[in-house]
């Protein structure tokens, strides 16, 4: 078996020559300590580029204001990589957009949904078929309360308390949170069918509920609008006949099942394919320089979505990546079978 090593000549990894010994703690800490200082270097400069921008706004058009701002932003990429280091990274790896091309010092910046900036030489992008989201309501009404009285999952059942909750769908979701809800809540359900999906034993307790007028319950009608000013007032729903009728509500839930999106991703000016993303095989480098694409979210002629071909995918990628991360370093590739330094780092003897 063959494994990928990275030579820069005499220059050895100094974290790859201590692994083996013990002292993966104190490199670590000292790597993250030579970054920071490598990164506030890096502040320091852009902040005295910035002053001078400042100084001369009439012919740069850029505000003291909001040369401020960009002042902030570049304090907040020190600190995220100052400080927390890989930490930051592994505990927030959604990332949501990324910056231009104009790559600093390290590469790109990079922002995650957590609101985390760093600066990355190489994306690879391994999501799977993509992120599940949940399906929306189809009105466009609904929209303007989505996430405050428009609600998709619950996070805490105790806001509904006396509170007039109406719950669409017909899956053990719908029925299971209206069975619950019911003892805290005036409740509605509402179904576009007759039938329900849900398991035998909830669907019986809903009539039961039903009949007792401790559910309202709507077959054979969906939303219609979503009517409020600065909250949730009522919802329209209209039958299959076209019938209509006018409900009370605080919140509105919506139990549709999950789709599959690409998420944030498909905003990033990638090549795609329906909702997969063409790659070199060469390397499965993306359209974009230094953007690579791996597993299932990746498509290319003959491609077969198993384990295996992930991670041929993976090597060949984390090879690309070597020439941005270390463009003046020398790539080496070794065997386990003959390899000193690799049986090694392995413990093998």
């Amino acid at each position: 078996m063959a494994i990928n090593t990275f030579d820069s000549g005499k220059n050895t990894n100094k974290y790859d020559e201590v692994v083996s010994t013990g002292e993966h703690e104190d490199v670590q800490s000292t790597f993250l300590k030579e970054l920071a200082d490598k990164v506030d270097e890096l502040v320091n400069k852009i902040n005295t580029h910035i002053s001078e921008i400042a100084t001369n706004t009439a012919k740069t058009g850029i505000s003291t204001s909001q040369a401020s701002a960009i002042t902030a932003n570049t304090a907040k990429t020190s600190m995220a990589l100052g400080t927390s280091g890989s930490t930051a990274l592994a505990g927030d790896t959604n990332i949501v957009t990324m910056g231009s091309s104009t790559t600093i010092a390290f590469g790109d910046m990079i922002t995650t949904s957590g609101k985390k900036i760093f600066l990355a030489p190489n994306i690879i992008i391994a999501a799977g078929v993509g992120s599940f989201e949940p399906r929306k309501f189809p009105t466009k009404s609904a929209e303007k309360f989505d996430g405050t009285s428009v609600l998709y999952s619950i996070k805490d059942k105790t806001i509904f308390k006396d509170k007039s909750v109406a719950i669409f769908g017909g899956g053990d979701s719908a029925l299971d949170w209206a069975i619950e809800l019911s003892n805290i809540s005036k409740v509605s359900l509402i179904h576009r069918r007759e039938e329900f999906r849900g398991a035998p034993s909830s669907v019986q307790k809903i009539k039961e509920l039903s009949e007792k007028n401790i559910i309202n319950l709507f077959t054979k009608y969906s939303i219609k609008d979503v009517k409020g000013n600065e909250s949730l007032e009522e919802i329209e729903i209209k039958s299959e006949e076209g019938e209509s009728k006018i409900l009370k509500a605080d919140y509105v839930l919506g139990f549709f099942g999950l789709i599959m999106q690409l998420g944030p991703i498909a905003e990033w000016g990638l090549n795609l394919d329906k909702k997969a993303i063409p790659v070199n095989t060469e390397n499965f480098e993306t359209n974009k320089k230094g953007i690579f694409a791996i597993g299932d979210i990746c498509t290319y002629p003959g491609k077969l979505k198993l384990i295996l071909s992930g991670f041929h995918e993976g090597a060949l990628a984390a090879r690309g990546c070597f020439k941005y991360a270390r463009p003046d370093e020398k790539y080496r590739f070794e065997f386990t079978t003959a390899s000193n330094t690799i049986k090694d780092r392995l413990g093998v003897k």
